[in-house]
């Protein structure tokens, strides 16, 4: 009997909370591959951050450089894509 009402509790816990997701634009779901997508562009950003401060340091050289910069800049760029389609009405 407990365990009756246990999986009435918690379906009807879930039922709320999918009410309340299905009015939200962008989902609860939705939300997490925008965060995923951010943090992807975050850490494009910070892998070109480090490959420019390691050629002006001199510890690779600047076209090894400039082709870390321009693969990471084009995964921000699809990244963004993603995470504009996720965060249109």
């Amino acid at each position: 009997m407990d365990a009756e009402k246990w999986n009435k509790a918690t379906n009807v816990s879930f039922d709320k909370q999918r009410e309340v997701d299905e009015k939200l634009s962008p989902s609860i779901g939705q939300m997490q591959y925008a965060i995923s997508y951010a943090r992807t562009i975050y850490e494009c950003t910070k892998i070109m951050k480090n490959a420019s401060t390691m050629a002006h340091e001199g510890l690779i050289d600047f076209e090894l450089a400039q082709k870390i910069l321009d693969v990471q800049r084009k995964n921000i760029e699809r990244g963004t894509i993603y995470l504009q389609e996720y965060l249109k009405d």
